[in-house]
């Protein structure tokens, strides 16, 4: 995982992502909200500060997340949101969260850190109680993985890879 060090830029993180028209967490807000339903359990990998899940509060859902940056998660646990925001290395540490804990799981903006991306998937899947939906880079059913739903530059438009387990 990168040891990218946000301490020089996590208060101004927000500020920044609007800056570049991120349009992330929008997205991810705008295509989910129709499916996420009220008092769920979400989970936020790599949540930083928390902008692309923070909007599902206001749909009653129990907000849960993960980062490696003590600096971004002050930062996401200043805002109040989250029920939870833990740090932890996906890659080494074990999900603090028993099986079937969680209805969605969000992650947008950190699968291009890892080389390797089974293990990560199969820890997810663990925790999930039936989906998890990312538009940007995840859809996790026990049947289907979405992956790679990426952002791309803007004459590309998107990419979709599609593999059935």
């Amino acid at each position: 995982m990168s040891k990218y060090k946000y301490k020089d830029i996590a208060s101004e993180y927000d500020n920044m992502v609007k800056q570049y028209n991120w349009e992330a967490p929008e997205m991810i807000y705008k295509y989910l909200s129709v499916v996420v339903q009220k008092h769920t359990k979400m989970l936020d990998i790599g949540a930083g500060t928390g902008i692309s899940s923070e909007r599902f509060r206001d749909k009653q859902v129990e907000i849960y997340g993960l980062d490696n940056s003590d600096e971004l998660i002050e930062v996401c646990k200043s805002k109040g949101i989250f029920k939870e925001v833990l740090l932890i290395d996906i890659l080494k540490d074990r999900l603090p969260y028993p099986d079937l804990t969680f209805d969605y799981v969000v992650c947008s903006g950190v699968f291009h850190f890892f080389s390797y991306l089974e293990d990560i998937f199969e820890k997810v899947c663990n925790v999930l109680k039936k989906v998890a939906i990312s538009p940007l880079q995840l859809l996790i059913t026990k049947k289907i993985m979405i992956l790679s739903f990426l952002s791309l530059p803007m004459e590309l438009k998107y990419s979709i890879t599609v593999m059935i387990i």
